[in-house]
C-alpha cells in the first residue's frame, strides 16, 4: 500500500533527498555476497547473489573488459591511479545541471602485468568519450511513493511543475530551484553516478535465464547497479504492524515499513558484466521511463523511473540494427525503482547452471541458494505469509502460488492493454509480478494478434497472442528450480495448475470491465486462490461462457480489419443499451481500421453490425445507466497509450536537447484518460500512420 498521506518530508533541497533516506539493504543482509567483491576479475561469480560495486559517471568508463583476457580493472580507485587527470575538472564545475571532466585522451602510465592488462588495452576502450552530462527529467511522484518525499512542495502548496506538468521535475524547474539552493549540483552528480551516497554500499545481482527458450547462463546484472534499499512507512495499519482487511474481515501482519531498491540502469561495468559497456543510450532510457510510467497511470504493475540523466555527447557505441553499421549515440542513466530486482532468473542461476550429473557436487551446492534467496524474498516482500518465521512447506506452498497467481494477473493486464514486452526471457520476469525491463516493447496499435515489436524475435516467440503460454512456460522453469529444492516433486504440478484458471479469470474480468458489462470494480486478492468466478450478483458459468464468445468475437473482427485497438474500445463506450447503433458512431468505429480510406467490404460492415446487435443487447444487464456506464468505461479504455512513432519523434527531439515533446508526452502518458480537444486528441491519440504502423524497435540499447 502506497502512502497516500500528506506526511511526505516536503523538502524543498533536493541534495538532501538522498540524505534523508533510511537504507536497510536487507537484500545484502541476508543473501549471499561475492566473496571478493568488485575486486572479483571474473565474470562467472559463483555461489553468490550480488556482489559490491559502484556505479559510473557518463563521464568515463569505470571498468574496461578485456575480451581475450576476460579481465576488469576493478576498482575506481586503480582506475584513476592509472590514468592521467581523470578527475581534473571535477573541482570546476560551473553548471548545476551538468559536469565534466577531462576531455584529454588518458594515457596508461604501465601496462603491468601484476593489474592484468595488456599491452594493447589502451585500444579496446576510450575513457574520456563520456566528458559530459545533463539532468533531464525526476518524477515527483515517485519521490513521493516510494522515497517519502515531495521535491515540487513550496510555501504556497503548489505541487504542480512548470509549464502545468504534474508530478515531473524538469530542467526549468531545477534552474529555478537554483536560487533557493546552492548544493543542487550534488543531487545531479548522485543521478549520474559521479557522486556517491556515503550511507549505503552499491552493489549489481547475480541472475542468469532461458533467452528465447534456450538455457543461455549467467546474464547480469551487467549495467544495472543498485544504490541500496530504502525503507519507508506503510499508512492505514495500527502500532503493531497489522493492517485491517475490509474484504476478509480480518488483520493482515505486515512490516511496519516498506523496502524500495534503487537501481541505476546504464551506469556502467559489474563483475557480471558480459561483453558490452555497461552503458545504455539514451532512446532507451526514454523509453523506459515513459514505459515504466505510463504503465502505473494504468495501474498495471511495473517497476517506476524516478530520473533520467543523459550524456552530452555521443559516446556510446552501438548497432542499433545489427546491420554492421555501429555508431555512437548518446548515453543515459535512468535510476528505476521497485520493492526488488529479483527475478525468475535470480533463482535459474542456482538451478541451472552447473549440470546435475556431469557436476554433480557443485550443482547440490548452489541449490541451497535457492532456499536462501525465497527466505529473503518471502520474509520481504510477502510479509503476509511470514508470521511465524518459519519457513514450513505450508508457507512455501503460498508463496509459489502467490507467484503464478500474481504473474497471470501481469499477464492478463498486460493484454487488456495491448502490451507486447518484446523479451519474455525467464531473467526478465519480476518474482514479485512487475512489468519489468523495458526493451524493445511496443502497445499494438492495428490490432494484430501476431504482433511482434522486437525485430530480432523473426519467429513470433513473444508475439501477443503467445504471451500467456510463454508465462507459463516461463514460470515453469521457475518452478523447475523450486522443485524438489524448496518443494516436494509433486508440488511442481500442484503450484503450476493454478495458472491457467486464474489467468481466465483476471482475462475475462478485464475484458468485461472494458466492455462496460462489469458494474463495479472487483478488488482482486491475488494471496488466495480464487473459488468462486462469479464476478457479480447473478454471475454464472454460461453467462461467462456468452462473455468469452462476445469477446473473442469482438477480437477476430478486429484482427481481421486490423482496427486500432485502442481507440475502438475508447468509442465503445457510446454504444447505447438495446439501441441500434448510429450511423455516425458505425462510421467512426469502421474509421479505426488500418484502411479506413477505402471503404468497407459488406461482409466487414455486416459482421462489425451483428456483433453490435449482440453487445447492445448483452448491455440490457448491465444495472448501469448508459452515462454510468460511459463514465466507468472511459476510466478503463485509455484515450492515449504510448505509441512507438510518437516515442521517436520525442527522442529524436531530445537527441537535439529539445526536451519540451518530451515533457508534455509524459505528461499525456500520466493522464492517458483525459479528453483533450480534437487537435490534441488528434496528435497524441489519433490512429497511427501507415508508415509508422506496428512499429519494430531492435534490442541494442
Amino acid at each position: 500500500m502506497l502512502n497516500t498521506s500528506s506526511n511526505y518530508l516536503k523538502t524543498k533541497h533536493f541534495a538532501h533527498l538522498f540524505e534523508n533516506l533510511s537504507f536497510a539493504n536487507t537484500f545484502c543482509k541476508e543473501t549471499l555476497a561475492d566473496p571478493l567483491g568488485q575486486l572479483n576479475k571474473t565474470r562467472q561469480v559463483l555461489g553468490s547473489m550480488y556482489s559490491y560495486v559502484d556505479s559510473t559517471p557518463l563521464e568515463k568508463a569505470k571498468y574496461a573488459f578485456d575480451p581475450s583476457s576476460g579481465r576488469l580493472l576493478p576498482t575506481r580507485q586503480q582506475v584513476s591511479e592509472d590514468f592521467d587527470d581523470q578527475d581534473e575538472e571535477r573541482n570546476n564545475r560551473s553548471n548545476i545541471l551538468s559536469s565534466s571532466s577531462s576531455s584529454s585522451v588518458g594515457i596508461l602510465k604501465s601496462a603491468t602485468s601484476d593489474k592484468g592488462v595488456t599491452s594493447d588495452f589502451i585500444n579496446l576502450i576510450d575513457y574520456n568519450r563520456y566528458s559530459r552530462f545533463e539532468f533531464v527529467m525526476a518524477s515527483n511522484s515517485v519521490a513521493k511513493e516510494c522515497l517519502n518525499g515531495d521535491l515540487l512542495s513550496s510555501e504556497s502548496g503548489d505541487e504542480r511543475g512548470v509549464n502545468g506538468v504534474n508530478d515531473l521535475i524538469t530542467v526549468e524547474h531545477l534552474m529555478k530551484q537554483q536560487e533557493k539552493e546552492h548544493d543542487l549540483d550534488n543531487f545531479v552528480n548522485i543521478l549520474s553516478g559521479y557522486d556517491l551516497v556515503n550511507s549505503t554500499k552499491y552493489y549489481a545481482h547475480c541472475y542468469g535465464g532461458f533467452q528465447f527458450g534456450n538455457w543461455a547462463g549467467q546474464l547480469g546484472d551487467g549495467r544495472a547497479i543498485s544504490m541500496g534499499q530504502v525503507e519507508t512507512p506503510f499508512t492505514d495499519m495500527d502500532s503493531s504492524g497489522f493492517e485491517f482487511n475490509n474484504s476478509r474481515n480480518s488483520y493482515n501482519y505486515i512490516k511496519p515499513k516498506r523496502l524500495w531498491e534503487l537501481q541505476f540502469k546504464g551506469a556502467g561495468h559489474t563483475p557480471f558484466s558480459r561483453h558490452a559497456d555497461g552503458r545504455a543510450v539514451l532512446r532507451s532510457s526514454i523509453r523506459e521511463f515513459l514505459g515504466s510510467e505510463f504503465m502505473d497511470s494504468l495501474g498495471i504493475a511495473t517497476t517506476r523511473a524516478f530520473s533520467l540523466v543523459r550524456s552530452k555527447e555521443k559516446a556510446v557505441l552501438r548497432d542499433e540494427f545489427y546491420d554492421n553499421n555501429p555508431k555512437y549515440e548518446y548515453g543515459a542513466i535512468v535510476l528505476r525503482v521497485a520493492p526488488t530486482f529479483v527475478r525468475f532468473g535470480s533463482f535459474d542461476i542456482f538451478n541451472y547452471r552447473y549440470h546435475p550429473i556431469n557436476e554433480k557436487e557443485k550443482a547440490l551446492e548452489e541449490k541451497k541458494n535457492i532456499e536462501v534467496l525465497a527466505r529473503y524474498v518471502i520474509k520481504n516482500h510477502f510479509p503476509h505469509l511470514w508470521i511465524n518465521g518459519d519457513l514450513t512447506l505450508e508457507l512455501k506452498e503460498k508463496f509459489s502460488k502467490e507467484i503464478v497467481r500474481r504473474t497471470a494477473k501481469l499477464c492478463a493486464d498486460w493484454m487488456s492493454v495491448g502490451f507486447v514486452h518484446g523479451v519474455l526471457n525467464t531473467d526478465n520476469m519480476s518474482i514479485l509480478g512487475l512489468t519489468i525491463d523495458y526493451g524493445p516493447f511496443g502497445f499494438v496499435d492495428y490490432f494484430s494478434e501476431d504482433f511482434v515489436p522486437n525485430n530480432s524475435d523473426s519467429d513470433g516467440r513473444y508475439r501477443y497472442k503467445n504471451q500467456p503460454a510463454i508465462v507459463f512456460w516461463n514460470l515453469q522453469k521457475l518452478m523447475r528450480a523450486f522443485t524438489p529444492t524448496l518443494l516436494p516433486e509433486e508440488y511442481f504440478a500442484k503450484v503450476l495448475n493454478v495458472y491457467a484458471p486464474h489467468f481466465e479469470h483476471y482475462y475475462l474480468m478485464n475484458f468485461r470491465k472494458k466492455l462496460g458489462l462489469i458494474s463495479s470494480s472487483t478488488i482482486i486478492d491475488t494471496s488466495e486462490d480464487v473459488t468462486n468466478f462469479d464476478m457479480f450478483d447473478g454471475d454464472s458459468e454460461n453467462l461467462r461462457n456468452e462473455d468469452w464468445e462476445l469477446i473473442e468475437g469482438f477480437l477476430a473482427w478486429m484482427n481481421e480489419n486490423r482496427a486500432d485497438f485502442t481507440n475502438f474500445f475508447r468509442l465503445l463506450s457510446n454504444v447505447k443499451k438495446g439501441a441500434e447503433v448510429s450511423q455516425e458512431l458505425l462510421d467512426n468505429l469502421l474509421q479505426t481500421r488500418m484502411h479506413a480510406d477505402h471503404t468497407p467490404s459488406e461482409t466487414t460492415v455486416s459482421e462489425l453490425k451483428n456483433w453490435l446487435s449482440i453487445y447492445t443487447k448483452r448491455l440490457e444487464s448491465v444495472p448501469l445507466s448508459d452515462e454510468e456506464r460511459k463514465t466507468q468505461m472511459d476510466k478503463t479504455n485509455p484515450r492515449y497509450i504510448l505509441r512507438n512513432y510518437i516515442a521517436q519523434k520525442v527522442i529524436k527531439s531530445a537527441e537535439e536537447f529539445d526536451y519540451g515533446p518530451l515533457y508534455e508526452y509524459y505528461n499525456v502518458l500520466r493522464n492517458p484518460y483525459d479528453n483533450h480537444s480534437t487537435e490534441f486528441e488528434e496528435k497524441f491519440g489519433g490512429n497511427a500512420p501507415l508508415s509508422s504502423r506496428c512499429l519494430k524497435l531492435s534490442c541494442s540499447s
